[in-house]
């Protein structure tokens, strides 16, 4: 089986979650109300961004009497994968995309870091025009990069990056798309 077949197979494993939205700010919730005994609840959905995310609540009484409440909310896996995405490309140029796989359970973990290139926004029922895979090894508490060579077409506005980490039982995935321009 040759190495872009297991990539486009490898990448498409519908157990792995890709991590498509990553919005800086969780929620701004300017106005909630207590109920009569005294409680605030709300909801809100989260990005897929992993990060430390700061939680700060100001409120007050009728008499403006007030206090501040702020903490910290790690948001985080044990194993994840992150790539460095430019702002945008220009028709024909050659691309080197990095990944970096960070390993913060106890032990050493080997997998696969697999990318597939699309021709869009979107991945979902979409064949890729690049599938690649690469082996790493990733040691507790350390991060591995690998890097995939991308030449960038002239036919496409934006290009959908498809990245995925598997090894046995961890795994992580992202979707970002980067604009093209013609020179």
């Amino acid at each position: 089986e040759s190495e872009s077949a297991f990539a486009a197979a490898y990448v498409s494993a519908p157990e792995v979650k890709i991590r498509s939205s990553f919005a800086p700010a969780l929620t701004f919730e300017p106005f909630l109300y207590p109920s009569d005994e005294g409680e605030i609840s709300f909801d809100f959905c989260t990005s897929d961004k992993l990060s430390t995310f700061v939680v700060s609540v100001f409120a007050h009484d009728k008499q403006m009497n007030s206090n501040v409440l702020r903490g910290e909310m790690l948001v985080t896996m044990p194993v994840k994968l992150a790539v460095a995405q430019p702002q945008y490309l220009y028709a024909g140029d050659r691309y080197f995309m990095k990944a970096a796989v960070s390993n913060v359970s106890v032990s050493a973990v080997s997998g696969d870091v697999a990318v597939e290139v699309y021709a869009g926004e979107s991945y979902e029922g979409v064949e890729p025009m690049l599938s690649d895979v690469r082996k790493v090894d990733v040691l507790s508490g350390g991060t591995s990069v690998v890097s995939f060579e991308v030449n960038v077409p002239s036919d496409v506005d934006v290009l959908g990056f498809k990245v995925v980490f598997a090894s046995g039982d961890v795994s992580d995935g992202v979707f970002v798309t980067v604009p093209v321009y013609e020179r």
